[in-house]
């Protein structure tokens, strides 16, 4: 999957993709996701990171807007967040309801190979809930 270019497709997918996840027939009717009062779009490693990310700008140019860096979460959290350090995101994302926000968690760090995994993940899913 390229990167995601657009926030409401972006939510687009990681709804289907949670609602897949949780066992919902027919994820991929789940729309858009216009409510943003429930979820907004997470960046894990953040947009704007401070130098406690320690990522190269090859790094943040090819990896922070990939749906693996992806997930949703509620926005009073999202908000308090920021481009706060991996491990203190977890200690959020553990609290939230949402599976596919919840299963970053269990990673030690967070770069380049944990995108790849998730992404190729999210891919299969993609698979089966778009291929008719």
């Amino acid at each position: 999957m390229p990167n995601v270019p657009c926030n409401p497709i972006a939510r687009y997918y990681l709804r289907a993709i949670e609602l897949s996840r949780a066992g919902i027939n027919s994820p991929d009717l789940g729309g858009i996701l216009e409510d943003t009062a429930q979820y907004t779009l997470e960046h894990v490693i953040p947009l704007n990171p401070s130098d406690t990310w320690n990522l190269s700008e090859e790094i943040l140019l090819g990896y922070t807007k990939k749906l693996g860096n992806m997930t949703l979460l509620d926005p009073t959290k999202n908000l308090a967040l920021g481009n706060k350090t991996f491990i203190e995101k977890c200690a959020i994302y553990k609290e939230s309801p949402l599976l596919i926000t919840q299963e970053i968690t269990p990673y030690p760090e967070w770069g380049p190979k944990e995108i790849d995994v998730r992404q190729e993940a999210f891919a299969k899913e993609a698979l089966k809930i778009w291929t008719i």
